[in-house]
């Protein structure tokens, strides 16, 4: 082959391995400004991701806090509800005791009662035979009406206790009527509070169900990733 022809081949191959390399090192510019374009989403989404990261962590913080707070709320309402209804208990345990023993008074007023009834019958029959005997007992006659007197003065002493004894029975009784009313209302109170509780509890259980569902989901590191933004506040 010619010198000549074999130098124009030589250049015509040093041409064309100048305009492959050129082209490769375009390429591989390119290729260099796509990897460092990716490695910056890359960053940018592992950025969110540890943002979504932390505001969940604080959601969950702030979510168990509010938890504790009601239920330290519930379980204090719940023992002074309890504290007062055994305030009332004792209370009308006390009353209770206190109409018993009335009771028991005015049963013994009556049986004292009836007891000085007969004996003023009685002391009445004596007067009548001492009527009878008037003549022959002038002498004493004095003494039994003394005596009789006695009688109905104590009698009416009596009677003024059971009038008294009766009408502290009564208020006792309304007394009594008070506090079981009040019983009532605090046990209405109760489960109103105790319904309050329920519905919180069942609010709370809807919000860790949306919650678990708005967790992000994790992906195996090398995998295509496509992230929606669905808050960016």
């Amino acid at each position: 082959m010619h010198p000549i022809v074999q130098l124009s081949e030589t250049e015509q191959k040093n041409t064309q391995l100048l305009t492959s390399h050129q082209q490769d090192t375009l390429k591989i510019t390119a290729l260099t400004g796509d990897n460092a374009h990716l490695k910056s989403l890359l960053s940018t989404k592992e950025q969110h991701i540890a943002s979504l990261e932390e505001k969940h962590q604080h959601g969950r913080k702030a979510l168990e806090h509010y938890r504790d707070s009601v239920q330290t709320q519930r379980e204090q309402e719940l023992q002074r509800h309890e504290h007062q209804i055994q305030q009332l208990q004792a209370e009308l345990r006390i009353s209770q005791q206190t109409i018993s023993v009335k009771q028991q008074e005015c049963t013994s007023q009556k049986e004292q009662t009836l007891q000085l009834s007969a004996e003023l019958h009685q002391a009445r029959q004596s007067v009548k035979i001492v009527e009878q005997q008037l003549a022959m007992l002038q002498d004493n006659r004095q003494q039994v009406e003394q005596q009789l007197y006695r009688k109905d003065v104590e009698l009416a002493t009596l009677q003024k206790e059971l009038g008294q004894l009766q009408e502290q029975c009564a208020a006792a009784l309304a007394q009594v009527a008070g506090l079981q009313q009040k019983e009532q209302a605090w046990l209405q109170e109760r489960a109103a509070l105790s319904a309050s509780l329920s519905t919180q509890q069942q609010l709370w259980q809807t919000f860790s169900t949306i919650n678990a569902m708005s967790t992000p989901t994790q992906y195996i590191k090398g995998e295509d990733v496509i992230v929606v933004d669905a808050d960016l506040d």
